[in-house]
């Protein structure tokens, strides 16, 4: 699976509803919010498209710090892109 995101704008609402208690904490000790948001959401969808289950469903079961070692992500520029299982 395989994902790419622009940073965009932080929105603290839309975080909640998709991120894991352990994520929220990463986004909220973090010097770029909006960068760390998108970095999460890059790999909860490369996740969602590497198992075929797509992103519906209660997002925050998808936890990006325990796929830590499993997905890799890079960022160039303003963008992020997060592969897992290649």
């Amino acid at each position: 699976g395989i994902d790419i995101q622009k940073i965009g704008k932080y929105d603290p609402k839309t975080a909640k509803y998709v991120c894991s208690d352990s994520e929220m904490q990463l986004i909220e000790n973090s010097e770029d919010k909006a960068a760390e948001f998108t970095r999460i959401w890059t790999v909860k969808e490369s996740y969602a498209k590497y198992t075929g289950k797509g992103i519906s469903g209660d997002l925050k079961k998808i936890d990006t710090v325990l796929l830590k070692d499993k997905v890799k992500t890079t960022l160039t520029g303003n963008v992020y892109m997060s592969v897992m299982g290649i």
